[in-house]
């Protein structure tokens, strides 16, 4: 009896686990190859004076060597009530698999004019698609839902780091930008 009964035990157990169609259950699809892991704004005084805004996402790169990926940045930023989107993209190539950090800035004539970032979206493109998008806000901030698409954009207004004056002294930090033409 016990053994009949063990049978039709794992007779269920076998035809819970594996549907009808005797195919094993669907697992969770891989992990994107572009992780972003975090975002954050920071001062940082240039060297020769001036403080710019540091915008830095954070992120894991699961292939040995990824060429061609891109991180599009919509900052919200707000000034005397007022709120404005600033967008640009910062590109890379020969990025080693691991954590590493994308930057653009924000220079202290943007950072006069528009006010400071309350919110971000970093979407991160690899092999011309658009694999993962990481949203921020800034701590005691709620942003209204959709302003990306809500407020006045500024294009071009973020800059890579061979624009800034941190190009000599930080270079290294991030992986190789992209010049783009």
């Amino acid at each position: 009896m016990n053994t009949i009964l063990t049978l039709l035990v794992c007779c269920a157990t076998l035809l819970l686990a594996y549907p009808a169609s005797g195919q094993a259950p669907a697992s969770s699809p891989p992990p994107p190859p572009i992780q972003v892991r975090d975002f954050k704004p920071e001062s940082a005084n240039a060297p020769g004076g001036g403080t710019w805004v540091r915008l830095l996402a954070a992120f894991r790169s699961l292939p040995a060597w990824a060429d061609g990926l891109a991180f599009y940045y919509d900052i919200l930023v707000e000034k005397d009530g007022q709120f404005r989107v600033l967008s640009g993209t910062a590109r890379y190539s020969n990025v080693k698999a691991g954590s590493h950090v994308a930057v653009l800035f924000m220079s202290p004539s943007a950072v006069a004019r528009f006010g400071a970032p309350v919110a971000a979206q970093v979407g991160v493109g690899y092999n011309d698609e658009l694999i993962e998008s990481f949203k921020w806000d800034a701590p005691g901030s709620k942003p209204p839902d959709g302003w990306a698409t809500q407020y006045e954009r500024y294009a071009d207004q973020l800059q890579p780091i061979y624009l800034t004056p941190f190009v000599a002294t930080e270079y290294g930090k991030y992986p190789d930008a992209m010049v783009v033409r």
